[in-house]
């Protein structure tokens, strides 16, 4: 077999080629997932409306037994709490809700849509339902929400007979509404930034491999 040396020249010379080839993949991989991701992106507005769903408590009596009462009154508006995120999302309330949009929106949003677009979250240990709507415009996330808290408010008492009163907290606003951009594009870049760094790490090994195995 002929012995094969390399001068320490031609050794650093081969490393930078590889590293600059690996590099060059990885900015190509890079810039391709992120363009790939800024085309799939796609902008998200929630807006949030709590509504308080309680008894009236009557707070002139000072007994045990008044306090006793009162605290059972609480803890049971506070066990139906779950039971109120379900009306919430109901095709009921989706189905008023919409009839006190504005005409525009009635047109854009179906039943359906508003019924998919509203999630509604209880707290532990309080009587607030935070109702969630999320759409790709901030205000009719906005309108969305404040529609359903005021179908709870109109309908509750009817659908779950017991419920307690619904009061509309502090309005949503639109600057109150928060935003979620996907998919990202710097976790894609990223990806695409170490996918392209193994393929050019994976072309260089064997490209090497090959070169020595021709000249054993």
């Amino acid at each position: 077999r002929k012995k094969v040396t390399y001068s320490v020249k031609k050794l650093i010379q081969v490393f930078w080629k590889a590293i600059l080839f690996v590099a060059v993949l990885a900015i190509l991989g890079g810039g391709i997932m992120g363009v790939l991701a800024k085309k799939k992106q796609v902008t998200t507005y929630t807006s949030h409306q709590d509504i308080l769903i309680s008894h009236a408590i009557n707070q002139s009596s000072s007994s045990n037994d008044g306090n006793d009462a009162t605290n059972s009154l609480v803890m049971a508006d506070m066990n139906m709490m779950p039971t109120y995120e379900s009306v919430a999302s109901s095709s009921e309330i989706a189905e008023i809700a919409h009839k006190k949009l504005p005409k525009n929106l009635k047109k854009k949003y179906s039943i359906k849509d508003i019924q998919s677009d509203v999630d509604a979250k209880s707290h532990q240990q309080l009587l607030i339902l935070s109702i969630n709507a999320k759409t790709k415009s901030a205000s009719d996330s906005v309108k969305i929400a404040q529609s359903v808290a005021e179908a709870m408010k109109e309908r509750l008492g009817k659908i779950q007979p017991g419920a307690g009163t619904v009061t509309i907290l502090s309005r949503s606003s639109v600057a109150d509404a928060t935003s979620k951009t996907t998919p990202s594009a710097k976790k894609y870049a990223a990806a695409g930034i170490a996918l392209g760094g193994l393929v050019g790490l994976i072309i260089v090994v064997t490209t090497i491999s090959i070169k020595e195995s021709r000249k054993k």
